[in-house]
């Protein structure tokens, strides 16, 4: 993470604050992010022979109805030539507001798709045991026979079938080590 991507998103986070609009920032930077994830909007923006009023009118058209706040910050990222930053500078204030609104996010892997009840489920037991809202996203990992592995944070929590045979590998490994002094 740039030291860019940090100073806006600690900027705009302390905004979000002192304006009591959080949840309204949590939500716009996160849209923001995946909208330009999934589309070219950033090499627009950041396109040299496009001029800065023409790219403020594609944001007011698609993104009219965000905070103008989140416009403001759109325009000054035109005008000081950090549009090639705004995927970072998003996900960076997105992480920033997790924090603030104690939410932990994470990844399941799985053997195939889990369908929603199933993904509630581990949501719901990892917010019990954590006291933290969770959001976890479902990546299919065709290497696991069975069970599921989550990643989260620094956290890896290994219930799948092939991390208990790895585990039951080491240990026997470890034994015959042991017992044949070896």
């Amino acid at each position: 993470m740039s030291t860019i991507a940090k100073r806006y998103a600690s900027a705009l986070v302390e905004l979000a604050r002192e304006s009591d609009l959080i949840e309204t920032f949590h939500e716009q930077f996160q849209t923001l992010h995946h909208i330009i994830e999934a589309s070219s909007l950033e090499d627009f923006l950041s396109a040299p022979q496009i001029s800065g009023s023409e790219k403020k009118a594609l944001i007011d058209s698609t993104l009219g109805s965000f905070h103008p706040y989140v416009i403001r910050f759109l325009y000054v990222s035109i005008d000081k030539k950090r549009t090639s930053q705004l995927s970072a500078i998003c996900a960076e204030v997105t992480h920033q507001l997790d924090l603030v609104l104690n939410i932990k996010r994470g990844v399941v892997k799985s053997p195939r798709l889990m369908d929603s009840s199933q993904l509630q489920v581990l949501v719901d037991a990892l917010s019990s045991k954590w006291g933290c809202k969770i959001i976890l996203t479902n990546e299919v990992d065709p290497s696991l026979i069975g069970g599921y592995k989550i990643e989260m944070d620094d956290a890896i929590l290994d219930g799948s079938l092939k991390g208990q045979l790895d585990e039951l590998r080491s240990y026997l490994n470890q034994e015959r080590r042991t017992t044949h002094g070896t």
